[in-house]
């Protein structure tokens, strides 16, 4: 054994390990590497890479998150890339409990990992119920405790909302109107502030025009700024949530609707994403758009009929910074099969 396990890179639910023909344990029939521990949605996971008599890997899920008899069943795909991150290798997985929450996956025909890429791509995750059945996803699900006391306030704070308790402004919304308070405005936005405290329409009328949000997406706004959001609600209107935080200044609001886009970010979804971050000006979004079609070769499965609409559309320097990034990292043409699809020639066997 050697020195430290090799760390894994993390983004959303795309983990990326870079195995380089050190730190590997012999055993009596087998030679084996494991990776550092981490975490996609909010669970703790580990990799490891089997040699001898094939190659196989292992994804393994601390059962002790879980509650007693109800382990996971994770959809996942794996997937091994070269140096340069061309493909190897891909093959999706859907894996029923395991008592130690460990599950064997056989890789066929990869002959040298010396430098080579293995990521996994967390799909979903379902929690198997005591009845026997199958819950629902659980993916997004992901309970951030809060202090006794902070749930208290909040609560409190969503009553004053929901049930307008001494409400002084009124919102008019692109299909309604809702009532709210200059006070929390004003703590929460520079902008909001500025009309409270200057003689502005906003003070002298009571009245404050947010025509571009519907009445159900001001409310997630709001609720979001009296710390009562919940998460499926922010979800549903965050690309709303990301231009109001421009428009209104609120930095923390910025940041939950990036690190929520890099979340769930996928090869589907990426482009879509780093044109809505190049719309708002949100760099971390883009930066992680950008690592993740590069740094963890997802470029590579993006299809071609995407990637011809990005650049159809794209703002032109956006266009010209793909193209560089493309030609830097010297990806195959557009067009040419890169997808997933193209691992069948390797013959992947099932596993289940």
């Amino acid at each position: 054994m050697a020195d430290a396990a090799p760390e894994v890179d993390v983004i959303g639910r795309l983990a990326q390990w870079e195995i380089d023909g050190g730190c590997y344990i012999e055993a009596d029939a087998f030679t084996f590497k494991v990776s550092d521990p981490f975490k996609i949605n909010g669970y703790d996971w580990k990799l490891a890479v089997f040699k001898r008599p094939s190659t196989c890997f292992r994804l393994s899920l601390e059962p002790s998150q879980f509650p007693e008899n109800q382990l996971p069943f994770v959809r996942f795909v794996l997937r091994v890339t070269g140096p340069n991150r061309e493909p190897l290798a891909s093959q999706m997985y859907e894996k029923v409990p395991h008592p130690n929450g460990q599950w064997y996956c056989p890789m066929a025909r990869i002959k040298n990992l010396q430098s080579s890429f293995f990521s996994v791509e967390i799909i979903d995750i379902k929690i198997s119920l005591p009845n026997g059945t199958v819950g629902s996803s659980i993916l997004h699900n992901v309970d951030k405790p809060q202090h006794l006391s902070t749930r208290s306030s909040s609560r409190s704070f969503s009553q004053m909302l929901d049930d307008s308790v001494h409400a002084d402004i009124t919102i008019f919304t692109s299909d309604g109107k809702l009532r709210a308070h200059k006070a929390v405005l004003s703590t929460s936005s520079p902008i909001f502030r500025s009309m409270f405290t200057h003689d502005l329409k906003e003070k002298i009328t009571g009245t404050i025009e947010i025509k571009d949000m519907t009445s159900e997406s001001c409310m997630a706004f709001l609720r979001f700024l009296y710390g009562s959001v919940k998460q499926e609600e922010f979800w549903e209107h965050r690309l709303v949530l990301l231009g109001a935080s421009i428009k209104y200044g609120i930095t923390d609001l910025k940041e939950a609707c990036e690190e929520s886009f890099l979340e769930d970010i996928d090869a589907d979804n990426v482009l879509d994403r780093l044109q809505e971050a190049w719309l708002y000006e949100a760099g971390k979004l883009k930066r992680g758009c950008f690592r993740f079609l590069f740094d963890f070769g997802m470029i590579h499965h993006v299809s071609k009929e995407k990637m011809h609409d990005f650049i159809r559309k794209a703002d032109r320097e956006l266009a010209v910074e793909m193209f560089d990034k493309i030609f830097k990292a010297g990806v195959a043409p557009l067009g040419t099969d890169t997808s997933v699809n193209n691992a069948k020639r390797l013959k992947v066997p099932s596993t289940e």
